[in-house]
């Protein structure tokens, strides 16, 4: 009976652990499938799309503009360590890996909008020359300092290189060194403010189908927003869209053809009498561009912001100027003195003599 239990337990032993290897192959397969189809790494687009969807929140409002708002405060507070694991992927990534041009710009548009997120997070208090003060900032550019702008400071590490957030834009996705531009990225680079694109509530794919989608559906989403993307007055023949298309006009035209041309785009204007109007009108129209609006778009803690009023530049220089003069004045007073009890001692020895 004994030889027959050991028996026993060592066939139901043996099976466990030929079913376990089993399993873990056909895990590793399943994984090493979804790593080729993404070409990145799976768990950071993962999380990086778990993330964005639970902090990210269509069809609001702020100062009277409809976009997607971010929670930053929630970013911060309960996606922390996931949004961490995914900076730690981006500076990883292995450049080796991005062989196609989708799985260049995935991997790029996904870093700027997550080193945004982080430079908004890093530096979510005013501060001046003497650290941390006052409310929280009210918008990206609340981040420049005197000598440099938030879009050249260190964002991040990016695939082993130290980055800015222009360096991404400007060299990495507007001038790729082995694909040619993608315009549409303009519409899915997010800049943390009001004006910009909504972020999209999702992780960008370099599955081609999918991203091909994704930019398009980011455009037409922008260009559908009256208030910040396109908005056309055709009893004035005047079309108003974005600062974006001012900026990088470039990027959307060539010698042959003009901004509306670029907005003509099948699946950019999902409008179909804007659509035609502009088709049969365009010599006649009249272009202009929306004010941009640079407040964040959306919400941040300022618990640990300090309670000390900002001391502002302004008010810094100013006071380093007025205790300049102050001492210009002492000294001179100083002389002043000195140079009267020296005539003072003058006038004493002759009245002595």
């Amino acid at each position: 009976r004994q030889v027959i239990f050991f028996v026993f337990c060592f066939l139901f032993f043996l099976i466990i652990n030929l079913n376990l290897k089993i399993d873990n192959k056909i895990i590793n397969k399943e994984k090493k499938e979804i790593e080729t189809d993404y070409g990145l790494d799976f768990l950071y687009f993962y999380n990086f799309t778990n993330i964005l969807k639970n902090i990210v929140t269509s069809s609001e409002e702020l100062e009277g503009i409809s976009l997607s708002t971010v929670n930053y405060t929630q970013l911060n507070r309960e996606f922390i360590d996931e949004f961490n694991f995914v900076i730690d992927s981006i500076a990883k990534q292995n450049t080796n890996s991005l062989l196609s041009k989708n799985n260049y710009y995935a991997f790029y548009i996904n870093a700027y909008n997550a080193l945004t997120l982080k430079m908004v997070i890093d530096n979510v208090c005013n501060s001046d020359p003497f650290g941390n003060c006052g409310s929280s900032i009210n918008s990206i550019l609340d981040i420049s300092t005197l000598t440099q702008s938030v879009w050249k400071k260190d964002a991040g590490i990016v695939a082993g290189e130290q980055v800015s957030l222009d360096t991404i834009e400007h060299e990495k996705l507007r001038n790729p060194q082995n694909f040619t531009e993608d315009s549409r990225l303009h519409a899915a680079i997010v800049c943390a403010s009001i004006s910009c694109p909504n972020l999209r509530n999702e992780a960008y794919s370099d599955i081609e189908q999918q991203l091909d989608y994704q930019l398009t559906n980011n455009m037409a989403d922008f260009l559908s927003n009256p208030q910040k993307g396109l908005y056309l007055d055709t009893n004035k023949a005047i079309l108003t869209l974005s600062s974006i298309f001012n900026w990088f006009e470039s990027d959307f035209t060539t010698d042959n053809t003009t901004v509306i041309d670029y907005l003509l785009t099948p699946g950019f204007i999902t409008d179909n009498d804007t659509r035609n109007y502009l088709e049969q009108n365009e010599n006649q129209i009249k272009i202009q561009y929306f004010d941009y609006n640079w407040d964040l778009n959306g919400n941040i803690d300022d618990s640990q912001c300090s309670d000390r009023v900002c001391y502002p530049l302004w008010a810094l220089i100013l006071t380093c100027i007025l205790f300049f003069l102050f001492v210009l004045v002492l000294i001179g007073l100083l002389i002043y003195i000195k140079k009267k009890n020296s005539n003072t001692d003058e006038l004493n020895s002759l009245l002595d003599k």
